[in-house]
């Protein structure tokens, strides 16, 4: 047996009324159990037969529990009177998920489930009561008359008298309410997840108490009729309270987080007082002639508190915070406010913080005050922006109306307060016209005529801001020029054109704002017209800015604000005339702009004539020729030009000589800059203030004879192959020392470094004048005098040794292997320059916008290549070429081969050369006699390269492969006869190889100068080490050492009387000797 459920007395009541005319009937579960004496039966033996249950006069009772419906389709209770349906206790749920927390509410214990589509259909009955009751999944597809298809749980047809309480209807279809004449109410029930409305009301007068309505896809949806929502809560429906033709009071009521709140579709009036609207997406949306009365009612958060079109909202005692989508939007409609009106901290992406109005009017009522505070537009008007168009009036009312019969302008009852509001663009707090507009005198009878704007500045109290933004702004009137930052050219109607003149194709360039009616700068569309015909639209902003038009031929221009465009008002007139197309350009016929000339076109260049620049393709110069001929070249020297792709202004000198580095100029920057010289030890110019460097020839011949005497005194010559590895590898470096040593070293140590490379190499390697305005070509010439110097030495040596028994002692036997050190290390120095005499490019020049080739000298292109000065360069050059660097491979090359033969008489001649032969064969095994040559071979081949190549990447790998060929051959075929000379060589072929692709590698973050110093450091330790050995072997320091080593009385006493004293040293002997010798000599012929 369950226990009765628990009822309220006026819930008793109902059924003591129903029980006393009719039957009261037990739904339960459990069919054991019982109530009052009754036995309590399923629910589905009552639908069944709904005849012999649902008549007048009739109460269900439903004792707790889940009770299952599962009729099929509307249970129809149709032409009754007096039937109650009542549930079990009420007690608090477990909590519904709601974004913000869960939500507890109050509902019975007696569930109705549907398993299939039910639900309940009351039709011409009287007192219909529902109470304490919870519907869960019903809902039920039905055709009316009326409406047509619906869906519904509950559906209400031509009632009198129905009152529901403490019913809470989930996840279902919502109650269709259709012609209900009265004495309807809904109280404290629940409503939730409801589609497709929790409420709908047709023609019907619903009072609606303590209700709360949560997730409907609508929760009230009402037509027709009057309805009060009061003390009720709508929480997360997308519509909350949807209306049309009716009248609604809605009073003490809370929104959250719906998408419409309140939604007005059509000659509606609403009353709003006490609620509260939070976090909604609209508050209230009133359209079509609706009306709304809101009074102390609080809006917070709502992405829009109102959004109005033609209608009418009348406010008193209300709070706007925290809008994000301008708080109200009013189109064509009219906004009342009286008593305290506060908006603070509202935004607007765009216009209007607090107010966004097209058309539409704010009407003040006394006694009125409102505050706004800390609203924000992103563009124009902090608080209000308004444009003003009334279209269906032929004046324009002011959007400030005031309506004040007791105030007066110097005592109103009217007061605005603006703090702290701002807008990014323009009208930190109004944005519209107070100048072209109309009040309502009759509504300020004692408001002398002053113009609106003295008015609404007399009411208004205004906080001081930091902002550059002016507090008022409306649309532009006109376009003015800017001539400094605070004074403006406007135009007049007797204004003349502004002349500017330009380029075909070049963009006009004007610095320009537009003035509203408050002449303050504000935001504005510009028409730049030529005739009749838009040429651009650009927008301005609230300061004078660089705006641009593109022009091609002379013509006239004007510029009109979007405002002004219609009725051509304030236009600023513009003459616009062309210039002939600058250097490097050419008129194009069909655009008619001027783009880059032919021959610029078809070696990669880009033109642009807005700033008449030409932009060079990488390892390129463009500048001008004789006769202000534009070139362009595109192959430049590293060393000399900027290899990256800049952009040139032929009209400065400057701009061109921009391509240039390290001071350089002229045609493809193979000059110095105007008053500087090419200096020594470099390809720089500098600027060398006199001659005194001439006494350099002092120290370069010095310089040569301490070469020469170094070579005798210590024999470093190529016989004994401890100088030949340090050479090669010296010439290997050097071939690219630009990219090893960046402008001669990047500290003190690497360029120490770069010093003793050059110096290997025979060249000065010190940046240094020489004389003043010394040129590529003057430079070239005197690389020849260096060798030649050297060659004389030898010559003067030889042929005095011949006649003086001192100068033949000095030299001994070391004057074949010292000119033959000389002749390679003279080598790679006039191969250089002989590479560098026979560089040359083509230049290719505009002429009469065809394109012509003219060859230029690749180390000064001021110089033609082949022609005046350059012709006995050349000639120099071949001469060279033939008698030396042929000479010098073919003989150590092929003559290995040749001595085989040498007893044929044709090549006799190969034995005379013999002595020179074996200063370069000694070191080497008998098959590889030939090695010398190989190498002057791969110099030879690597030089021509890099002499001609202006890629530091293709540089560098070329380094690497003419280096391991020979690394190969020194480490696996050991071609020397020692292994100490094949170890020495093989470490500093090694090292010219990972040197050169570290290098390569710098820009992956490698240090370029720890490697550097590391590679070059080593090879510097060798060349000592080097120097240290033939310091020891090859003087009377070994003597020395050996003498001290085994003491006095271990040395051999000469004879008594004998000239001749035996050395431990083979050179002392050969000396002693030869001494002894003469000695001899002279006593005989005595």
């Amino acid at each position: 047996m369950l226990d009765v459920p628990v009822v309220q007395p006026v819930l008793l009541l109902c059924i003591l009324v129903s029980s006393c005319q009719g039957f009261t009937y037990c739904v339960s579960p459990n069919t054991s159990a019982t109530y009052n004496g009754v036995a309590c039966r399923n629910l589905s033996i009552y639908v069944r037969n709904p005849a012999s249950y649902f008549q007048s006069f009739t109460s269900f009772v439903f004792l707790p529990g889940n009770h299952v419906f599962d009729l099929g389709e509307f249970l129809q209770i149709d032409n009754v009177t007096n039937v109650t349906f009542v549930g079990g206790q009420i007690q608090t749920s477990s909590p519904h998920v709601w974004s913000k927390s869960p939500l507890r509410v109050e509902e019975s214990s007696s569930k109705l489930t549907c398993s299939k589509p039910s639900g309940f259909s009351f039709t011409n009955s009287f007192n219909i009561t529902l109470i304490n009751l919870v519907l869960i999944n019903c809902s039920v597809h039905a055709v009316d008359d009326i409406l047509g298809d619906i869906f519904a749980s509950i559906y209400l047809s031509n009632i009198e008298g129905f009152y529901m309480e403490g019913v809470s209807i989930q996840n279902s279809s919502g109650i269709i309410g259709i012609t209900i004449i009265h004495q309807i109410s809904i109280m404290s029930s629940f409503f939730l997840h409801i589609w497709p409305e929790a409420l709908f009301l047709f023609n019907s007068d619903v009072p609606i108490y303590n209700t709360t309505f949560m997730y409907c896809s609508t929760a009230i949806n009402s037509s027709e009729g009057n309805i009060e929502i009061m003390g009720s809560t709508l929480i997360a429906n997308t519509y909350g309270v949807a209306i049309s033709d009716e009248y609604v009071i809605i009073e003490d009521c809370f929104f959250f987080d719906n998408t419409y709140a309140i939604l007005s579709t059509q000659s509606s009036e609403i009353t709003v007082n006490g609620c509260v609207f939070d976090n909604n997406e609209y508050a209230m949306g009133l359209l079509l002639l609706s009306k709304s009365y809101v009074s102390s009612s609080v809006f917070s958060r709502n992405v829009n508190a109102g959004y109005f079109q033609n209608s009418d909202i009348h406010y008193a005692n209300s709070c706007f915070v925290g809008s994000n989508f301008s708080c109200i939007t009013a189109l064509f409609s009219k906004l009342y406010f009286t008593g305290d009106v506060h908006f603070a901290n509202n935004f607007s992406p765009d216009f209007g913080g607090a107010f966004f109005m097209h058309g539409s009017v704010i009407h003040l009522t006394a006694p009125v005050t409102m505050v706004f505070e800390n609203n924000t537009a992103a563009l124009s008007g902090g608080v209000l922006y308004s444009d003003n168009t009334f279209s269906a009036l032929s004046y324009q009312p002011c959007f400030f109306q005031f309506n004040d019969t007791a105030g007066t302008l110097d005592d109103p009852n009217i007061h605005i307060f603006f703090n702290n509001n701002e807008a990014h663009e323009s009208g930190r707090i109004l944005y519209g016209s107070l100048y072209e507009c109309t009040l309502d005198r009759s509504l300020i009878p004692h408001y002398d005529s002053t113009s609106p704007l003295l008015i609404l500045t007399a009411v208004s109290t205004i906080t001081e801001s930091d902002s550059n933004i002016t507090d008022l702004a409306a649309d532009p009137k006109r376009v003015c020029r800017c001539t400094s930052e605070s004074y403006y050219q406007c135009p007049s109607p007797q204004s003349t054109p502004v002349s500017i003149t330009v380029y075909p194709g070049q963009e006009v360039t004007l610095s320009i704002v537009s003035l509203d009616e408050y002449n303050g700068a504000t935001p504005a569309i510009v028409f730049a017209l030529s005739g009749s015909k838009i040429m651009t639209v650009f927008r301005t902003i609230n300061q004078c800015s660089d705006y641009t038009i593109s022009a091609t031929v002379n013509q006239n221009i004007t510029l009109l604000t979007q405002e002004a465009f219609v009725g051509y008002q304030n236009p600023f007139p513009l003459s616009v005339k062309m210039l002939p197309c600058p250097l490097g350009f050419t008129l194009d016929p069909g655009t008619q702009a001027c783009v880059c000339s032919s021959v610029l076109q078809q070696n990669g260049a880009i033109c642009s004539i807005i700033n008449q620049t030409i932009q060079k393709p990488a390892n390129s110069w463009v500048g001008i020729v004789a006769n202000n001929t534009v070139a362009i070249g595109t192959f430049c020297l590293v060393e000399n030009c900027n290899q990256g792709s800049t952009s040139v202004n032929l009209s400065s000198k400057i701009s061109v000589d921009m391509q240039c580095i390290n001071n350089h100029g002229g045609i493809l920057c193979g000059g110095c800059q105007e008053g500087l010289s090419v200096i020594l030890g470099s390809a720089s110019c500098r600027k060398c203030t006199n001659n005194y460097y001439l006494f350099l020839l002092v120290v370069f011949a010095l310089m040569g004879v301490s070469l020469v005497g170094l070579l005798f005194l210590l024999n470093l010559t190529v016989s004994i192959g401890t100088v030949n590895g340090i050479i090669f590898y010296a010439n290997i470096i050097n071939s690219n020392s630009d990219a090893i040593f960046p402008n001669g070293g990047t500290n003190g140590f690497t360029r120490f470094l770069s010093v003793f490379i050059s110096w290997l190499n025979l060249d000065f390697g010190i940046e240094t004048c020489f004389y003043d305005r010394m040129d590529s070509y003057s430079k070239a010439w005197l690389q020849f005098v260096f060798p030649i110097y050297i060659m004389f030495l030898m010559v003067v040596i030889i042929i005095a040794g011949r006649f003086s028994n001192t100068i033949s002692r000095w030299c001994k036997h070391n004057v074949v292997p010292a000119m033959a050190t000389l002749v390679l290390l003279l080598y790679t120095k006039i191969l250089r320059n002989v590479a560098a005499i026979f560089s040359y490019t083509d230049v290719s020049v505009d002429k009469a916008n065809l394109s012509f080739y003219s060859s230029r000298w690749l180390h000064d292109a001021n110089v033609e290549y082949l022609e005046g000065k350059h012709a006995p360069l050349f000639v120099s050059g071949v001469a060279m070429t033939i008698l030396y660097i042929f000479t010098i491979t073919a003989v150590l090359l092929f003559t290995p081969c040749l001595q085989m033969k040498s007893h044929w008489k044709p090549l006799m001649w190969v034995n005379k050369l013999k002595p020179f032969l074996d200063s370069y064969q000694a070191p080497f095994k008998d098959r590889y006699r030939f090695w010398t040559g190989a190498l002057l071979l791969v110099r030879f081949f690597l030089y021509g390269f890099v002499t001609v190549s202006t890629s530091t990447v293709a540089n560098l790998l070329a380094v690497v492969m003419a280096v391991l060929f020979p690394l190969v051959c020194i480490l696996g075929l050991g071609v020397y006869k020692k292994w100490s000379l094949t170890i020495l060589e093989g470490f500093l072929y090694s090292n010219a190889v990972v040197l050169a692709i570290l290098v390569y590698l710098q820009s992956k973050d490698v240090n370029l100068t720890a490697v550097v110093s590391l590679g070059v450091g080593s090879a510097l330790c060798c060349f000592i080490g080097i120097i240290v050995y033939h310091i020891i072997v090859f003087t009377k320091l070994t003597t020395f050492l050996k003498r001290a080593k085994l003491g006095p009385k271990h040395q051999d006493s000469p004879r008594e009387g004998s000239p001749i004293t035996i050395s431990a040293n083979k050179d002392d002997l050969y000396e002693e000797l030869s001494d002894s010798i003469s000695g001899y000599r002279k006593e005989l012929i005595n």
